[in-house]
């Protein structure tokens, strides 16, 4: 079992967070990992019925492929009756964020699927949302602490705070201190291993998504 990513692990906070949720909001749309790892395979662009019959499982396989298409990760050529797909430079240039993910979640998850495709969406989706890596950054500086706290450090609401952790919690990432009113937050052994999957996000990010940030 892969334990270790190919990137050095920084301290989580010698990240640009707002730069790696961006990122991350893009690869964690459902079913962008499943179609990035079926299209390396082919050599020539792929119809997306092709596509389709590759994936069955996907009710509109065109949906998160149009997405894929917006967000500069695959190229589309044809007519609205004969539409082939290939990955571009961007989306085989996510294949090492993948790999970050992947192991991640090898080494801190139990999931009912050994599909790596499976496992790398389920990992982007318990770090996609806004304000989760900033909230994963200041408790890595501050930890342990409280919502008001972390919301102080990002100038953000304490109520949204507190929804963010209950969601970092449910999702393995962060745990409290106990179980009192008060208790503080810190971050869990998955939580305290995602420098290199930020490290991957965020060189990703600075290669193919220059003059981007968190705005989208």
């Amino acid at each position: 079992m892969p334990t270790t990513a190919r990137h050095t692990a920084p301290k989580l906070c010698a990240i640009d967070a707002q730069r790696v949720e961006h990122a991350l909001r893009l690869l964690a749309r459902q079913w962008t990992s499943w179609i990035i790892h079926t299209l390396p395979q082919q050599l020539t662009p792929l119809r997306g019925c092709d596509i389709a019959r590759a994936l069955p499982f996907i009710t509109n396989v065109y949906k998160p492929l149009n997405e894929m298409h917006i967000a500069g990760l695959v190229t589309r050529t044809g007519d609205h009756t004969d539409i082939s797909y290939q990955l571009t430079a961007r989306g085989h240039a996510v294949m090492p964020v993948h790999l970050a993910l992947e192991e991640w979640s090898l080494a801190h998850f139990t999931l009912d699927t050994t599909v790596a495709a499976a496992r790398i969406e389920d990992a982007a989706q318990r770090l996609r949302l806004r304000q989760s890596t900033a909230a994963v950054c200041a408790l890595d500086a501050m930890e342990p602490a409280g919502p008001r706290d972390i919301a102080g450090e990002l100038h953000v609401g304490t109520a949204h705070v507190q929804r963010r952790l209950a969601r970092l919690q449910s999702d393995g990432v962060v745990t409290r201190t106990g179980t009192h009113h008060g208790a503080g937050y810190m971050l869990t052994d998955a939580g305290r291993a995602l420098g290199p999957v930020y490290a991957a996000v965020e060189d990703w990010s600075r290669l193919v998504l220059r003059g981007q940030d968190g705005a989208r």
